[in-house]
């Protein structure tokens, strides 16, 4: 009986190695901060879950990231030395049940290989990264880091319980989205250019409203004009008749965010 040869050897000791390692699948990905490092997929196998950007990829490991602060992101897994393609998807969601966000698309510089996806992410929720590649497996960094535009708080209202979150990326080219919830009267959302702070009740008039309409979200197109990289507005919602704003006003006010456009 002859002897295994050192290939199958390896192999043998990296499927086990997999077995053990619990990112294999979505229920045991790794939990990342901001920053970047080293890392492969090296011996791992290819999820069930469909991909949605990249049906070829394989090999694929699974990281989770909760952003402390809604902003937007970018996400990659780049190895300038060598011709690795990588695939890059997120996600958010329980696993099994999970629902896109982004994706990248040959966005490392490299030969025009290996993927950074970029999206806005709302504080305090949980992602899923998906990282894995086209053809042969190796080692990769994955960088998560602030990506193009910004999202700060301009003014905090300090009443009612509207909450706010963010969709897309406030970049030129893109579609940018803000949504408000948990109202209980009437919600109203707007935007302007002037900043107010104005204290009306309990709640900050954040901004001069120059656009007003009764709905729960603004979405924007933002056109692909590089005279807008750096330019900046004000968006805050109202809850008209709240039971939980003011209430001398039966008004409630989210905080007011300035978006500031990126590339």
């Amino acid at each position: 009986m002859s002897c295994p040869s050192k290939l199958a050897t390896v192999l043998l000791i990296l499927t086990a190695a997999v077995r053990g390692q619990a990112d294999n699948e979505c229920i045991g990905a790794t939990p990342v901060g901001v920053g970047s490092f080293a890392t492969h997929n090296l011996g791992y196998t290819t999820s069930p879950e469909p991909w949605t950007c990249h049906p070829w990829a394989q090999f694929d490991r699974w990281f989770q990231f909760v952003p402390a602060v809604s902003s937007p992101y970018s996400i990659g897994a780049c190895n300038l030395a060598q011709a690795l393609d990588t695939a890059v998807e997120v996600y958010e969601g329980a696993c099994g049940q999970l629902s896109f966000v982004a994706c990248g698309d040959d966005d490392c510089g490299h030969f025009g290989l290996g993927d950074v996806a970029s999206a806005t992410l709302n504080a305090g929720r949980l992602y899923y990264i998906r990282v894995g590649t086209h053809g042969n497996a190796g080692s990769f960094t994955l960088q998560v880091a602030p990506g193009p535009g910004s999202l700060a708080v301009s003014a905090a209202s300090g009443c009612g319980t509207t909450t706010v979150s963010f969709q897309g990326l406030p970049a030129i080219g893109s579609h940018f989205a803000v949504d408000f919830g948990n109202t209980t009267g009437v919600p109203f959302v707007g935007a302007g250019f002037t900043p107010l702070n104005v204290l009306f009740c309990t709640c900050t008039v954040g901004h001069d409203w120059s656009l007003l309409r009764p709905a729960t979200s603004l979405t924007l197109s933002i056109p692909p004009d590089p005279a807008l990289v750096n330019v900046s507005f004000l968006v805050q919602g109202a809850d008209v008749g709240s039971a939980t704003g003011c209430a001398g006003a039966a008004l409630g006010l989210s905080d007011t965010w300035r978006v500031t456009i990126g590339v």
